[in-house]
């Protein structure tokens, strides 16, 4: 995503969001007077608010290879750059990989999964914001248990969305992931009874 900017002051923001209005990422771009050239990974975000946007540089890695969220699907997205007090818009069109046989509803499928197992993290984040899952952490039995639900949880994230250098599949889960994923849901129901998020 290329622009320019000219003289001034002031922080710049770079939204992305689906055909839904959806938010999907959030940064904070450079600011100063010239030309900037940021990208977009095509995932969604892993974490609420705005992240600094960083430009990578490592020749010995084409790219990050930190935590990212899932894949978007194929549609039509709008960038919004808001700067100095102006807001810049245009939409972008991302594709689906042509030498894959995957349909629009698979990648949409795949894509709402992973998102309802970031709810799960989410939900257990903000039911237990100060959890520590670490070794040695001291836990009774239902944190005990609720960091289990986490670690089944990851590792259902990392088998269709990847992690590090792998890139995840595009493919949507398959009945055993499904099947993972509904037991998670319904232990997690009954250690933290309340109104599911499935956002």
């Amino acid at each position: 995503i290329t622009y320019k900017l000219g003289p001034g002051r002031g922080a710049a923001t770079l939204r992305i969001t689906n055909a839904s209005g959806r938010l999907v990422q959030e940064f904070l771009v450079p600011s100063d007077p010239g030309i900037h050239r940021v990208n977009w990974d095509l995932r969604h975000s892993m974490v609420d608010g705005p992240q600094v946007w960083i430009q990578h540089d490592d020749s010995l890695l084409a790219r990050p290879i930190g935590t990212k969220g899932p894949w978007v699907s194929p549609g039509t997205y709008t960038v919004t750059l808001e700067v100095r007090g102006t807001t810049f818009t245009q939409t972008v069109e991302v594709r689906g990989d042509p030498l894959l046989s995957v349909t629009q509803a698979m990648y949409e499928e795949r894509e709402a999964y992973l998102l309802q197992l970031l709810a799960l993290e989410r939900r257990i984040d903000e039911a237990r914001p100060n959890l520590q899952c670490g070794r040695n952490a001291d836990r009774d039995e239902t944190d005990e248990s609720l960091c289990e639900v986490r670690r089944q949880a990851e590792q259902l994230i990392e088998a269709l969305g990847g992690q590090e250098v792998q890139p995840g599949s595009l493919h949507p889960p398959t009945p055993e992931h499904i099947g993972r994923k509904a037991a998670i849901e319904d232990r997690l129901d009954r250690l933290l009874p309340s109104t599911r998020d499935d956002r």
